[in-house]
């Protein structure tokens, strides 16, 4: 962690070494201090640099997740797709921020992650399905 955060102090344009602290304390079980990383992460690049913006924002997404931020979640998830619109896990972690508060848009988003082939495509049409049922139960 120390090494990391050397990295991105030392050149104040360096995201990607601000991405890859964020995505260190994400494993290391720190979401604040991955928010702090990654936010600043996607200050610092902007949709003038798509893939690294995506990226940052998708890892931003997971630290406010686990950092009990599901709206902020879901609104990185957002930015993730504004510039990689078929990033099939930005999909599927929005669908999953969304399942709760936001059925129909969670739907959609599970529904677009289900590129063929995609490792989770079982869990994706289970969510879908529990999803639907549980509308149909509500009406």
């Amino acid at each position: 962690t120390a090494a990391l955060r050397a990295a991105a102090a030392c050149d104040p344009s360096d995201a990607a070494a601000l991405t890859n602290l964020g995505s260190h304390l994400i494993t290391a079980g720190d979401a604040a201090g991955a928010v702090d990383a990654l936010r600043e992460a996607v200050a610092r690049t902007g949709p003038a640099r798509p893939k690294e913006y995506a990226e940052a924002n998708f890892n931003l997404g997971i630290a406010l997740r686990r950092a009990g931020d599901v709206d902020g979640a879901a609104r990185a998830y957002q930015a993730t797709l504004s510039v990689q619109p078929t990033h099939a896990d930005a999909h599927l972690n929005l669908g999953v921020a969304l399942q709760a508060s936001r059925p129909d848009v969670a739907v959609r988003a599970f529904e677009a992650a289900r590129a063929p082939g995609h490792a989770q495509s079982t869990q994706i049409r289970a969510a879908i399905d529990a999803i639907k049922q549980q509308r149909q139960q509500e009406q």
